[in-house]
């Protein structure tokens, strides 16, 4: 389930140093603040706020969830395509010096297949996996967790293939439960065995997605701590954040940071400061945020 090979590098923990020196002088923008959860304002309606946090910004950082954000859902994951003009608009934005990256619940090297871009950095597993812009691929698990996960996904296999519907997926930092296109009853049964199995690996976690469970390695990694790694890394820690995602997991990130949070789809409770409706959106936001730039 690990990455090997040239493919492949591992990390204990990725230090930050603080009070990296932005990239040019401007206005700082700090990322690291509690939000805690309320009623996000339309983003296109507050847009001369957005362009305001633009011009004043020393550098720029966007960063998107990929199901449900980039992209439409389907009722397979590999029928999930990155859009032509999706694309563009991402590559729009590392012409002009943005620093663009895709935090995906996808293994890294199915997001990185699917957006196909070169230059930008990329998070799979909810973050227990990650690419800097220049770089090998790094998991961030222990050689316990490397043992211990291929075991729970046989286990899984053997104990959820009577049930129609539901689809395992092994990835290099966790296991997937698909159920999207599963009865109800038999969700309810997946569910069971798969809490069944976690009462006896206490050391994994349980995270729940859109029609997905995610078991994963041990609690604290997550999209949110992913980024900072990556910001430490590209020494972007100072620039604007711009992320926008459409599921539970990408509270981590609304919840911490601070400049331009966008949920995608129903207006609902959430910890960041704006919303829009579908994937659509998403893309008209890139393209007006490149054409913001200067």
């Amino acid at each position: 389930m690990s990455p090997s090979g040239s493919d492949r590098g591992r990390v204990i923990a990725i230090a930050s140093k603080r009070g990296s020196a932005p990239g040019r002088s401007g206005r700082v923008i700090p990322i690291n603040a509690p939000r805690k959860r309320g009623n996000p304002r339309p983003l296109f309606a507050a847009w001369d706020e957005i362009e305001a946090l633009v011009s004043g910004a020393s550098s720029i950082v966007v960063m998107t969830d990929f199901d449900g954000t980039l992209a439409d859902i389907r009722p397979q994951p590999e029928q999930v395509r990155l859009g032509v003009r999706a694309r563009r608009a991402l590559e729009q934005l590392v012409e002009r010096n943005v620093l663009v990256g895709i935090v995906s619940g996808r293994s890294l090297p199915d997001v990185r297949g699917r957006v196909g871009l070169d230059g930008i950095c990329y998070v799979g597993c909810h973050g227990y996996s990650l690419q800097a812009t220049r770089g090998l691929p790094v998991t961030l698990m222990s050689r316990a967790d490397e043992a211990r996960l291929p075991r729970i996904w046989r286990d899984l296999e053997v104990r959820l293939a009577g049930l129609r519907g539901i689809r395992i997926e092994a990835k290099e930092a966790g296991v997937s439960i698909h159920y999207r296109n599963a009865e109800r009853s038999h969700a309810r049964r997946a569910l069971a065995i798969v809490r069944d199995v976690l009462r006896h690996n206490r050391r994994l976690q349980l995270l729940s997605g859109k029609k997905v469970w995610e078991i994963l390695p041990r609690p604290g990694v997550n999209k949110w701590t992913a980024i900072q790694s990556l910001l430490a890394l590209e020494n972007r820690r100072n620039a604007l954040l711009c992320y926008v995602g459409d599921d539970a997991p990408d509270e981590h990130v609304f919840a911490r940071m601070r400049g331009i949070s966008v949920a995608v789809g129903k207006r609902r409770r959430t910890a960041a400061r704006f919303f829009v409706k579908s994937t659509s959106d998403v893309r008209r936001f890139l393209e007006e945020l490149a054409r913001a730039i200067v």
